[in-house]
């Protein structure tokens, strides 16, 4: 069990990685060890300490959840899904990742179900939609403080693994029998609230 949970854990961190970084160096890094010590940690021959982990998944925004599988038990997932500043479109990205993932794991279990309690326009919904994909991913990364856009919503395109992973999202939401939603009375009333901020920034002109 400890090499499992131990194997799980770096695995997530290779998820995480920019392209650029090794997996020791990381490792090396967060942890302030050496390369060998970091080596026998990957190799499974030394197990993360908790605290060890703790560091690496507040770092590199990695949940607990998915670190001991918890997927596979009864217990539900309440994720944050804390966002670092830099480079947030990966993290976007991941987020949309372990979402397919987690639908993944409900392909063909007629027992399955989705459960959403929401007070914004909820992904079943706008997924179909490329304009409010588009104005949902922005709206996002604008939360970050790390993306301005320049110009008007018109000039931004989806990138291509994005677009991917929210049709395949979108597809396996499909295939699930049973889908419960709670929503906010004012749902609808806020979405129209962003796209009017949006639209005095000069983020969505009139045909968008």
């Amino acid at each position: 069990m400890k090499d499992i949970l131990n194997s799980n854990f770096v695995k997530r961190i290779q998820e995480f990685l920019p392209d650029q970084v090794t997996l020791v160096s990381c490792v090396m890094e967060i942890l302030g060890i050496g390369r060998e010590a970091a080596y026998r940690r990957l190799r499974n021959e030394v197990p993360f300490t908790f605290y060890e982990v703790s560091l690496i998944a507040h770092r590199l925004g990695i949940s607990l959840d998915q670190i001991i599988g918890n997927y596979e038990s009864k217990t539900g997932i309440f994720n944050l899904n804390l966002v670092h500043l830099d480079e947030a479109l990966r993290h976007y990205c991941a987020t949309l990742q372990r979402f397919k993932e987690y639908l993944s794991f409900m392909k063909g279990d007629d027992s399955a179900s989705i459960s959403m309690v929401s007070n914004s326009v909820p992904y079943l919904l706008y997924l179909p939609f490329y304009h409010i994909m588009k104005f949902r991913l922005c709206h996002w990364l604008h939360q970050t403080d790390k993306f301005k856009p320049v110009g008007s919503l018109d000039k931004i395109t989806i990138p291509e693994p994005v677009a991917n992973l929210q049709r395949a999202i979108y597809e396996g939401i499909q295939e699930v029998r049973n889908t419960y939603m709670i929503w906010d009375i004012h749902l609808f009333a806020s979405f129209i609230k962003e796209i009017d901020y949006f639209s005095k920034l000069n983020y969505i002109n009139k045909n968008d």
